[in-house]
């Protein structure tokens, strides 16, 4: 019951944020809502099916391929976003601390791969750890005018990549029978995408 609630004010969540990044983008606002547009469609449509299965057979889905790859193509989208946002900043000093974020995933991964399948925990963390490499690049470096030297936006991508990665760490010890902090970490990862729906709003009006 507890998992049913969490996931249906995801659920909620990632449908104002749909709606609002395609309204955005059919008014002509940028190609960056419509990658936008992508990362909170795919990750509606992965997590439609998980509540679908949890509702029609009472249990989370034992085999997890079709919603983490409508998931890890969400995590395309976003990284397709922030990249887009570090190729049109000015030429700028390197950034250790990026690499810090990219080199985090290791451990992650060592923990993951043990609960999944080898080659998606590849795919996702690869994918996660280049979202963590620019948004982190994009905070660390100097501000430059425009959504790109935005350092807002690059810390509500960063804030939504550390919930994910405690949604997936937590996974690995706790279930969704109780408030757990799985749960926790779940509902931090709802609000994380409101506050990056937000933040793109002051952006990228």
């Amino acid at each position: 019951m507890v998992e049913v609630l969490d996931n249906a004010f995801q659920l909620a969540v990632l449908i104002v944020c749909l709606a609002v990044s395609l309204v955005h983008f059919s008014r002509g606002h940028g190609d960056e809502w419509l990658m936008a547009s992508g990362f909170f469609g795919c990750y509606l449509l992965g997590l439609t099916y998980w509540i679908a299965y949890l509702m029609v057979f009472g249990e989370t889905p034992r085999y997890f391929y079709v919603p983490d790859v409508a998931w890890a193509a969400s995590y395309v989208f976003l990284l397709m976003l922030v990249a887009a946002l570090d190729e049109r900043r000015q030429p700028c000093a390197p950034v250790p601390m990026a690499w810090v974020a990219a080199a985090a995933m290791v451990p992650h991964f060592a923990l993951y791969v043990t609960h999944g399948d080898v080659l998606l925990n590849v795919v996702e963390c690869s994918i996660m750890a280049a979202i963590g490499y620019f948004a982190v690049r994009g905070i660390a470096s100097a501000p430059v005018e425009g959504p790109e030297g935005d350092r807002r936006l690059h810390a509500a991508i960063l804030i939504w990549w550390m919930a994910q990665l405690a949604v997936w760490t937590t996974s690995c010890f706790w279930g969704a029978v109780s408030f757990t902090p799985y749960i926790a970490s779940d509902l931090l990862v709802s609000v994380s995408l409101l506050a990056l729906l937000l933040e793109m709003r002051r952006a990228l009006p």
